[in-house]
């Protein structure tokens, strides 16, 4: 889970200008939990946010480093806990922003953790 957050939260910085603001929040409830990650950056183009998760993908004009393998890496460490992945554009801050639903817990015996 920290590798999930380290690379959503290094992206949000890594591809928004100097000065631009970044939101992450957590919100739970019954239905589950709810990672949100927001940013004034850019954002992205439609096109870019449906290749999302190739492996050695970058999108256009991104000159930073990297070897576009991190959203792949995203999607199999939500996978492994049954999370989905949004990738829309951010309505309060303008840039990206991407939303990880995780289901809720549930114990040994079949019941739901709060």
């Amino acid at each position: 889970m920290s590798v999930l957050v380290r690379n959503l939260v290094d992206n949000a910085i890594r591809y928004s200008p100097r000065g631009a603001s970044i939101n992450i929040s957590l919100v739970s409830g019954p239905s589950g939990t709810k990672l949100l990650v927001d940013d004034s950056g850019p954002g992205m183009a439609e096109a870019d946010i449906h290749r999302l998760g190739e492996r050695f993908f970058r999108g256009a004009g991104r000159a930073e480093d990297g070897s576009g393998l991190g959203w792949s890496i995203l999607q199999r460490i939500a996978a492994l806990h049954q999370a989905t992945l949004r990738v829309t554009r951010s309505d309060s801050l303008g840039g990206t922003s991407v939303a990880i639903a995780f289901p809720p817990c549930i114990d040994s015996l079949g019941r739901q953790e709060t």
